[in-house]
């Protein structure tokens, strides 16, 4: 794939590629950015606190937690899992996210 040096757009969105300054697959970035906006959809708050932008990738190598007493379905904790593969080959493409069983089931945990 054509691979992107060019950052733009916040920091909280970022995938760890991108913070690292490391060449990038734009469309794994933006499933990446997916995983964030799904896992803000579904909690209510950012998955990874952004306050020490240059500690942000240690954190998202860590996964993300969930708040205390939310019941999410098993499906779609394992859909942001996939979308927030530190490794960019491990991210599903869009077409693979479009097909996942936890959207396709309008599951709404």
């Amino acid at each position: 794939p054509d691979l992107s040096t060019t950052y733009c757009g916040s920091a909280a969105y970022a995938s760890p590629e991108v913070l690292l300054g490391i060449p990038y697959d734009p469309k794994k970035y933006d499933v990446w950015s997916m995983g964030v906006v799904l896992y803000v959809m579904v909690t209510g708050c950012m998955p990874f606190d952004d306050s020490d932008i240059a500690g942000l990738p240690r954190r998202q190598k860590r996964g993300v937690l969930y708040p205390e007493g939310l019941e999410l379905s098993e499906r779609c904790k394992a859909l942001i899992a996939e979308l927030l593969q530190f490794s960019p080959s491990a991210r599903p493409s869009a077409g693979q996210v479009a097909r996942n069983c936890w959207l396709r089931a309008g599951d709404s945990g």
